[in-house]
């Protein structure tokens, strides 16, 4: 059975439909269609697109119609002007994307005593499973295989210390395609975080935090960015502990 769940923008809350008196009994644009150009019948443009999600959203299983709806509304409401992230999970897979919330109808309730509302979302994103991990020293590599036409934005976080020589790569056979080097090196009391989601770059330093964006070398890569393709990801030289997160394509 298919089981939903709607995250806050920090993924640090959930709303879980299936515990909330709420099942979901119709479900729509969960797949993925395309834009195509064409100028004198060629192709000149081919692009992916997102139809709207849409959720029959049947409230008060179980559980009073007005209070599941009313804790559906309110979790909403607290993640403010953020998108969300939608979890679903069939088969013992799950999978995300991220969604910001369109419509929330309220109407009466049915003679079974539930509100049935079509709940629609902009959906912004692929499907997506998160990828983590600690990064090894080159020529070991952890693999990313890019499948879809979208970039995938490589998190890092880099913990001291460092030598002068550390940098991070990622490499496409034996080609270095994109690379970050460091301007100073980072003490055991330092971590820089390297959000490529929100081009932000932040220092910890014995728990306080500053802007780290000029402590990278901006003759080389600010952040990973992973095209199609087969690559792999290291640090290429130097020492240092790295850990990565980033959001893996996949097509549902």
């Amino acid at each position: 059975m298919r089981q939903f769940k709607l995250w806050n923008a920090s993924k640090t809350q959930a709303f879980d439909f299936a515990t909330n008196g709420c099942i979901i009994t119709d479900v729509s644009g969960m797949g993925l269609g395309f834009n195509v150009s064409l100028v004198n019948r060629a192709v000149v443009d081919y692009e992916s697109k997102f139809e709207n999600i849409t959720l029959l959203a049947n409230f008060g299983i179980k559980s009073n119609a007005y209070t599941s709806f009313n804790e559906f509304a309110n979790f909403i409401a607290s993640n403010g002007r953020k998108n969300l992230i939608l979890e679903y999970a069939v088969n013992g897979r799950t999978v995300y994307c991220d969604v910001w919330i369109k419509s929330i109808p309220k109407s009466q309730k049915t003679t079974f005593n539930i509100l049935a509302e079509k709940l629609e979302f902009v959906r912004l994103t692929y499907w997506y499973q998160i990828e983590s991990g600690v990064l090894p020293t080159y020529p070991s590599v952890i693999n990313i295989e890019n499948g879809v036409m979208e970039d995938i934005l490589v998190n890092l976080t880099v913990s001291g210390p460092t030598s002068d020589t550390f940098k991070v790569a990622l490499i496409y056979g034996s080609t270095v395609l994109s690379e970050i080097k460091l301007n100073v090196v980072l003490t055991l009391d330092h971590v820089l975080e390297i959000d490529a989601d929100n081009k932000n770059v932040k220092l910890i330093n014995s728990g306080i935090e500053s802007n780290g964006y000029n402590l990278i070398d901006h003759s080389k890569d600010t952040f990973i960015v992973v095209p199609s393709g087969a690559h792999g990801l290291s640090i290429y030289a130097g020492t240092g502990t790295v850990t990565y997160s980033f959001k893996k394509w996949v097509i549902d």
